[in-house]
């Protein structure tokens, strides 16, 4: 059960670094269209688009690529240091999110 657990937050972490990979591609080409807000485009050219001189993109490509690899590390072998990591990594990666949809709700 513990191990079935693992592989939908590896699951998961595809499918964001696969939502990664979309974003920059059209960062790099068209006009990025939004299927449940609108102004999309205004956050990826806004002053929130950056953090330290980076892409924010490249941050959540680093988060994604490491919920994948522990967690696909941590099937094999059960170790606490890689379930509490896996955990922070969660928790710091949904706290994030949710200040970024703030920014994209209430300050664009």
């Amino acid at each position: 059960m513990i191990k079935k657990s693992k592989l939908w937050i590896a699951l998961l972490g595809f499918i964001g670094l696969t939502d990664i990979a979309f974003i920059y591609l059209k960062t790099a080409g068209d006009n990025l269209k939004c299927v449940v807000f609108s102004g999309c485009d205004s956050v990826l050219h806004s002053a929130y688009s950056e953090l330290f001189g980076l892409h924010i993109y490249v941050f959540g490509f680093l988060f994604y690529l490491s919920i994948i690899l522990l967690s696909a590390y941590s099937i094999y072998r059960e170790k606490n240091i890689v379930r509490n990591m896996l955990s922070i990594l969660i928790i710091s990666g949904f706290v994030f999110s949710s200040y970024l949809f703030y920014v994209q709700a209430f300050l664009l």
